[in-house]
């Protein structure tokens, strides 16, 4: 399986992200193995994350093999589309 990298943040009132939870959930329904990084009062990290992330400056944002995949609407269609398992599968 291709690493998978989901990167994450609490709201500013304190409470979980819900795109970062559907994300998150959804990977963990599907048994895959992820690394998640938290951001939460971490400015020059998620900047870095921005760079990484073609300027998308929201969490979630996921990488699948070191590639960029997008946030938690893009992973939910990949997996409608039946293309998130193809995704992670070592090729």
């Amino acid at each position: 399986m291709r690493p998978i990298t989901i990167y994450t943040a609490l709201q500013r009132n304190g409470m979980p992200c819900p795109y970062c939870r559907r994300a998150v959930a959804l990977l963990t329904r599907k048994g895959l193995v992820f690394t998640e990084i938290d951001l939460t009062g971490k400015p020059e990290e998620r900047m870095k994350l921005a760079v990484k992330a073609s300027g998308a400056t929201t969490v979630p944002q996921v990488f699948i093999g070191g590639e960029y995949v997008g946030d938690c609407d893009e992973l939910q269609v990949l997996e409608a589309r039946g293309r998130l398992n193809t995704l992670v599968a070592v090729q």
